[in-house]
């Protein structure tokens, strides 16, 4: 099960809460204060190669490779993309309108 940003969770480490990549793309959007665009999800990745044992005494080292997410960003979605993760900043973070805000102050 995966999750959207505004999902109420009684518990932020239950496995079963993990946003997918849509709903972390909507919640770096607002992060960054973006209003205007598409953006995907982008990760990136550090990749080791060596050795890997099991453990156990008697195994002969294989080659082996170990990968490590080193770090998420936000990428402008292509003209066309219609991937899941795409999402449109002026749909999951409107601006709002300056009447608004006014309103909001005076009050």
């Amino acid at each position: 099960m995966t999750t959207t940003p505004d999902t109420q969770s009684t518990d932020p480490h239950d496995p079963e809460r993990a946003l997918d990549l849509r709903a972390l793309a909507i919640v770096l959007v607002k992060h960054y204060g973006l209003h205007d665009g598409r953006f995907q999800v982008a990760l990136k990745f550090r990749i080791g190669a060596g050795a890997v044992t099991s453990g156990k005494q008697d195994d002969a080292p294989l080659p082996g490779v170990v990968v490590g997410v080193e770090g998420v960003a936000l990428n402008i979605a292509k003209d066309g993309a219609q991937a899941l993760d795409v999402v449109d900043a002026a749909e999951v973070n409107p601006r709002v309108a300056a009447k608004a805000k006014n309103k909001a102050k005076a009050k």
